[in-house]
């Protein structure tokens, strides 16, 4: 009796250290691949490319990118887009770059959210 009662825990620990092993993966994945920015001057806009990947191997409905200035005033929002399961997607955005900015480095936040998932990069900006 003890022997099955042993063997059933092992198999019992067995699983639950996938699932941790499996749940840790997926937290850690971020479908925001590669942030492109070409340099921009003050009062124009600047051109954002955003490549995201899904790695999750199952379609992400209803996702909103953001680009929020955190140095600078500015912000664009693209929504509303699916990706299904290990496929990619470009966007295109525009950051509008105020006029009175000075030429500088200057930092951003994108965001790519839904009701199941919000990943986050921090990227630098050039304003000359």
């Amino acid at each position: 009796m003890k022997k099955r009662k042993k063997r059933g825990d092992r198999y019992i620990y067995i699983l639950f250290s996938l699932f941790i092993i499996f749940a840790i993966s997926v937290s850690n994945a971020n479908p925001l691949r590669s942030i492109i920015f070409e340099p921009a001057r003050a009062g124009t806009d600047m051109p954002v490319i955003i490549k995201i990947v899904n790695e999750f191997g199952f379609e992400l409905e209803d996702l909103r990118l953001r680009i929020m200035g955190l140095d600078v005033d500015t912000f664009d929002a693209r929504g509303g887009f699916d990706i299904d399961g290990k496929q990619s997607k470009n966007k295109f955005l525009y950051l509008p770059i105020p006029s009175t900015t000075q030429p500088g480095e200057y930092m951003v936040r994108v965001v790519l959210t839904n009701e199941d998932i919000r990943k986050v990069r921090h990227r630098y900006i050039t304003v000359i």
